[in-house]
């Protein structure tokens, strides 16, 4: 929808020539008919490769760098000051990068609140969906969305 508003947003451009002579127009419809058609050209390229799903690109702009600066906190359970209690185990996070994650998480760890207290929040998810989502909160991928972008780099 982006880029199709571009071709239009463009083609209006386009057709707004400076030049108010009809050969001077003429030329201008020309050249903007030329390049409406080779955007054309690009959409359908473009909706193709989406319909088929091989649009690959980087999920996020975030440099590898940083981006294993998080992966190191999210691993450093050393430090963790957060425990989250699930039915089947216990994970553990970073209270400051909690708080900053949720205006909820916030709220509790920063009053007189048992989680606040203890630092420990109770909940009623797997072990393995609270991580998952630890794992979005501090780098922004799945897990394995994010092992598969490692895998593709060369």
């Amino acid at each position: 929808q982006v880029t199709i508003q571009i071709r239009n947003d463009y083609m209006a451009l386009s057709w707004q020539g400076d030049d108010s002579s009809e050969a001077g127009q003429s030329e201008a419809a020309a050249r903007g008919e030329e390049e409406v058609k080779e955007l054309n050209e690009l959409i359908d390229r473009y909706a193709e490769l989406a319909a088929r799903g091989s649009l690959r690109g980087p999920r996020s702009l975030i440099p590898d760098a940083v981006l294993a600066v998080w992966e190191a906190c999210r691993a450093d359970s050393s430090n963790a000051d957060l425990r989250i209690s699930c039915p089947d185990g216990e994970a553990s996070a970073h209270s400051l990068v909690m708080k900053q994650a949720s205006p909820v998480l916030n709220a509790m760890l920063c009053s007189e609140m048992k989680e606040g207290l203890h630092r420990q929040v109770v909940v009623e998810e797997s072990k393995r969906v609270v991580e998952t989502l630890l794992d979005i909160i501090y780098t922004g991928f799945l897990p394995e969305a994010h092992e598969a972008k490692k895998l593709e780099e060369p």
